[in-house]
């Protein structure tokens, strides 16, 4: 998943894709999914969340069908119906209502969800807040962000990661410089 960045722990709202290029000759275009085909179906006569920065886009859109693709999904969006019109949305960022993803199994979390929190050490001293989370291979990068702008990277693993507690908003981690 990309990067995200800081703020998300408020969110209402889960990236689940990003759009590519039009696709075909009815309004079709491309989407880079980020789940599996059986979540984003379910997000079929939703009303998804796309933006983009450049240009700055940012719309409420129904997805009217999904279907799978050479080497990608083919998305359509209500009141798109022409390659013309469909190429507002090339390259925007795709965003679910919280409400509507499946619920995950205890210990598991989306990434929006603990942007933004405070991180703290496993003694209790405040190490910053969760800025990003950086996918790099088989685990995940976090950069924690000091309250005097420093940052650290962490490997999130078993041995960096004690706690997550969403319901008190808080992340517990032990950095490797003070592992045992």
């Amino acid at each position: 998943m990309a990067p995200q960045g800081s703020g998300g722990a408020r969110r209402s709202a889960i990236s689940v894709g990003k759009l590519g290029r039009p696709h075909g000759t009815r309004g079709e275009i491309k989407f880079d999914a980020f789940f599996g085909a059986d979540v984003i179906e379910r997000l079929t006569g939703a009303r998804l969340i796309l933006t983009r920065d450049n240009p700055p886009f940012r719309r409420e859109l129904v997805l009217e069908s999904v279907r799978p693709g050479p080497g990608r999904g083919i998305a359509k969006f209500e009141g798109y119906d022409a390659p013309e019109t469909v190429r507002e949305i090339t390259n925007c960022s795709v965003a679910a209502p919280r409400g509507l993803m499946p619920p995950l199994p205890p210990g598991r979390y989306y990434t929006e969800e603990i942007i933004g929190l405070p991180v703290t050490g496993a003694d209790g001293a405040p190490l910053g807040e969760l800025a990003a989370v950086y996918p790099a291979g088989g685990r995940d990068v976090w950069e924690i962000r000091a309250p005097n702008g420093g940052q650290t990277l962490i490997p999130c693993a078993p041995e960096t990661l004690v706690s997550v507690d969403l319901e008190r908003g808080v992340i517990v981690m032990r950095p490797p410089e003070e592992e045992e």
